[in-house]
Protein backbone atom coordinates (compact mmCIF):
# COMPACT_ATOMS: atom_id res chain seq x y z
CA UNK A 1 0.00 0.00 0.00
CA UNK A 2 2.57 2.35 0.83
CA UNK A 3 4.23 1.80 -2.68
CA UNK A 4 1.18 2.39 -4.40
CA UNK A 5 0.57 5.73 -2.42
CA UNK A 6 4.33 6.67 -3.38
CA UNK A 7 3.20 5.94 -6.83
CA UNK A 8 0.23 8.37 -6.97
CA UNK A 9 1.68 11.05 -5.12
CA UNK A 10 4.57 11.05 -7.11
CA UNK A 11 2.42 10.54 -10.41
CA UNK A 12 0.58 14.12 -9.34
CA UNK A 13 4.40 15.89 -8.33
CA UNK A 14 5.05 15.01 -12.21
CA UNK A 15 1.16 16.36 -13.52
CA UNK A 16 1.18 19.38 -11.38
CA UNK A 17 5.29 20.10 -12.66
CA UNK A 18 4.57 19.28 -16.14
CA UNK A 19 0.70 21.15 -16.63
CA UNK A 20 2.02 24.30 -18.23
CA UNK A 21 4.24 23.09 -21.41
CA UNK A 22 1.70 21.51 -23.66
CA UNK A 23 -0.12 22.97 -25.90
CA UNK A 24 -3.59 24.83 -24.99
CA UNK A 25 -6.69 25.57 -25.51
CA UNK A 26 -8.41 29.34 -25.64
CA UNK A 27 -11.65 31.00 -24.63
CA UNK A 28 -12.05 34.42 -26.00
CA UNK A 29 -14.64 36.92 -24.40
CA UNK A 30 -15.69 40.16 -25.32
CA UNK A 31 -17.83 40.45 -22.49
CA UNK A 32 -16.76 40.82 -19.19
CA UNK A 33 -20.17 39.32 -16.79
CA UNK A 34 -19.45 36.24 -19.12
CA UNK A 35 -15.34 36.62 -18.67
CA UNK A 36 -15.85 36.19 -14.60
CA UNK A 37 -18.65 34.18 -14.62
CA UNK A 38 -16.56 31.30 -16.12
CA UNK A 39 -13.88 32.13 -13.38
CA UNK A 40 -13.53 30.57 -9.93
CA UNK A 41 -11.41 33.39 -8.31
CA UNK A 42 -10.33 36.78 -10.11
CA UNK A 43 -8.94 39.80 -9.29
CA UNK A 44 -9.56 43.37 -11.11
CA UNK A 45 -6.44 45.99 -10.82
CA UNK A 46 -7.72 49.61 -11.66
CA UNK A 47 -4.87 51.01 -11.53
CA UNK A 48 -5.37 53.36 -8.53
CA UNK A 49 -2.52 55.34 -7.79
CA UNK A 50 -1.29 54.83 -11.12
CA UNK A 51 0.44 51.16 -10.28
CA UNK A 52 -0.19 47.99 -10.33
CA UNK A 53 -2.10 46.57 -7.49
CA UNK A 54 -2.39 42.65 -8.39
CA UNK A 55 -0.29 40.90 -6.12
CA UNK A 56 3.05 39.59 -7.54
CA UNK A 57 1.71 41.03 -11.27
CA UNK A 58 4.79 43.22 -13.20
CA UNK A 59 4.73 45.05 -16.35
CA UNK A 60 7.94 45.59 -18.98
CA UNK A 61 7.23 47.73 -21.60
CA UNK A 62 8.97 49.66 -24.42
CA UNK A 63 6.42 52.74 -24.55
CA UNK A 64 4.50 52.20 -22.32
CA UNK A 65 3.69 54.05 -18.59
CA UNK A 66 0.75 54.62 -16.13
CA UNK A 67 -1.18 58.24 -16.06
CA UNK A 68 -5.02 58.79 -15.59
CA UNK A 69 -5.74 55.60 -13.92
CA UNK A 70 -5.02 53.78 -17.02
CA UNK A 71 -2.47 52.26 -18.53
CA UNK A 72 -1.18 54.24 -21.83
CA UNK A 73 1.32 52.23 -24.31
CA UNK A 74 2.20 52.02 -28.08
CA UNK A 75 3.29 49.18 -29.32
CA UNK A 76 4.36 48.27 -32.91
CA UNK A 77 4.42 44.74 -34.64
CA UNK A 78 7.90 42.59 -33.63
CA UNK A 79 9.83 45.35 -32.15
CA UNK A 80 7.98 47.11 -29.49
CA UNK A 81 6.27 45.05 -26.88
CA UNK A 82 4.56 44.63 -23.58
CA UNK A 83 5.07 41.96 -21.30
CA UNK A 84 3.10 41.67 -18.15
CA UNK A 85 4.08 38.75 -15.55
CA UNK A 86 2.65 37.20 -12.65
CA UNK A 87 4.45 35.26 -10.42
CA UNK A 88 1.70 33.27 -9.24
CA UNK A 89 0.76 32.42 -12.82
CA UNK A 90 -3.23 33.03 -13.98
CA UNK A 91 -5.39 30.91 -16.07
CA UNK A 92 -7.05 34.65 -17.08
CA UNK A 93 -6.79 37.82 -18.85
CA UNK A 94 -8.60 40.61 -19.71
CA UNK A 95 -9.01 44.21 -19.11
CA UNK A 96 -11.04 47.35 -21.29
CA UNK A 97 -8.99 48.24 -24.27
CA UNK A 98 -9.35 51.44 -26.17
CA UNK A 99 -7.07 51.35 -29.91
CA UNK A 100 -8.37 54.64 -30.47
CA UNK A 101 -6.06 57.49 -29.23
CA UNK A 102 -3.59 57.20 -32.30
CA UNK A 103 -6.43 56.44 -34.62
CA UNK A 104 -6.92 52.58 -36.11
CA UNK A 105 -3.46 51.17 -35.99
CA UNK A 106 -2.20 47.44 -35.90
CA UNK A 107 -4.27 46.26 -33.51
CA UNK A 108 -2.92 43.69 -30.87
CA UNK A 109 -2.05 40.03 -31.25
CA UNK A 110 -1.00 38.19 -27.68
CA UNK A 111 1.48 35.41 -27.00
CA UNK A 112 1.57 33.41 -23.80
CA UNK A 113 4.67 31.82 -21.51
CA UNK A 114 3.56 28.70 -19.69
CA UNK A 115 4.38 28.12 -16.19
CA UNK A 116 6.78 25.39 -16.04
CA UNK A 117 7.80 26.19 -20.00
CA UNK A 118 6.93 26.86 -23.06
CA UNK A 119 4.93 29.58 -24.95
CA UNK A 120 2.29 29.95 -27.72
CA UNK A 121 0.19 32.87 -29.45
CA UNK A 122 -3.76 33.30 -28.05
CA UNK A 123 -4.44 33.54 -32.43
CA UNK A 124 -7.10 35.91 -31.97
CA UNK A 125 -6.74 39.87 -32.47
CA UNK A 126 -8.33 42.82 -30.55
CA UNK A 127 -9.56 44.53 -33.28
CA UNK A 128 -8.08 48.22 -34.27
CA UNK A 129 -11.59 49.38 -34.11
CA UNK A 130 -11.72 48.73 -30.35
CA UNK A 131 -13.07 51.66 -28.11
CA UNK A 132 -13.09 51.05 -24.81
CA UNK A 133 -14.72 47.62 -24.59
CA UNK A 134 -13.87 44.23 -22.53
CA UNK A 135 -11.19 41.80 -24.46
CA UNK A 136 -9.66 39.08 -22.16
CA UNK A 137 -8.98 35.05 -22.71
CA UNK A 138 -9.17 32.16 -20.64
CA UNK A 139 -5.94 29.32 -20.91
CA UNK A 140 -6.57 25.63 -20.54
CA UNK A 141 -3.02 25.87 -18.68
CA UNK A 142 -1.39 28.22 -16.36
CA UNK A 143 0.20 31.49 -17.63
CA UNK A 144 3.16 33.24 -15.65
CA UNK A 145 3.63 36.08 -18.71
CA UNK A 146 1.24 37.64 -21.45
CA UNK A 147 3.04 39.30 -24.01
CA UNK A 148 1.50 41.63 -26.84
CA UNK A 149 2.91 43.34 -29.60
CA UNK A 150 1.14 45.52 -32.81
CA UNK A 151 -1.29 42.84 -34.55
CA UNK A 152 -1.69 42.09 -38.90
CA UNK A 153 -4.43 44.91 -39.21
CA UNK A 154 -3.41 48.31 -40.79
CA UNK A 155 -1.29 51.09 -39.50
CA UNK A 156 1.84 51.69 -38.37
CA UNK A 157 1.54 50.95 -34.82
CA UNK A 158 -1.03 50.57 -31.76
CA UNK A 159 -1.28 53.43 -29.47
CA UNK A 160 -3.87 52.11 -26.61
CA UNK A 161 -4.98 52.79 -23.33
CA UNK A 162 -5.64 49.03 -21.01
CA UNK A 163 -7.79 49.65 -17.66
CA UNK A 164 -9.41 47.01 -15.23
CA UNK A 165 -6.92 44.20 -15.77
CA UNK A 166 -8.53 40.91 -14.56
CA UNK A 167 -6.69 37.79 -13.73
CA UNK A 168 -7.92 34.73 -11.98
CA UNK A 169 -8.33 30.90 -12.20
CA UNK A 170 -10.68 28.21 -13.49
CA UNK A 171 -9.17 25.20 -11.55
CA UNK A 172 -7.72 24.46 -8.37
CA UNK A 173 -3.46 24.94 -8.67
CA UNK A 174 -1.53 22.46 -9.38
CA UNK A 175 -0.35 21.97 -5.70
CA UNK A 176 -3.91 21.35 -4.66
CA UNK A 177 -4.22 18.31 -6.20
CA UNK A 178 -0.40 17.18 -4.83
CA UNK A 179 -2.50 17.60 -1.38
CA UNK A 180 -5.43 15.79 -2.32
CA UNK A 181 -3.98 13.07 -3.83
CA UNK A 182 -1.42 12.79 -0.37
CA UNK A 183 -4.60 12.76 2.27
CA UNK A 184 -6.36 10.30 -0.12
CA UNK A 185 -3.14 7.92 0.17
CA UNK A 186 -3.25 8.72 3.64
CA UNK A 187 -6.85 7.50 4.19
CA UNK A 188 -6.24 4.74 2.19
CA UNK A 189 -3.58 3.52 3.92
CA UNK A 190 -5.68 4.25 7.45
CA UNK A 191 -8.38 1.98 6.17
CA UNK A 192 -6.56 -0.83 5.25
CA UNK A 193 -4.49 -0.61 8.74
CA UNK A 194 -8.08 -0.66 10.42
CA UNK A 195 -8.73 -3.69 8.72
CA UNK A 196 -5.79 -5.65 9.69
Amino acid sequence: MVKFARSIVAAAALVAATAGTASAQFTIYNNRTTFEAALVSFYVDNFNGNAITTPGASVVSNAGSFGGGLFNDRVIRSSRTTTWSFASGTYAFGGEWDLTPGGEGQGIEFTVNWTGGGSQVVGTEIANSYSGQFFGFIATNSMDAVGYTGGTQGGQAETHNFDNMTTGTTVPEPSTYVLMAAGLCAVGALSRRRRA
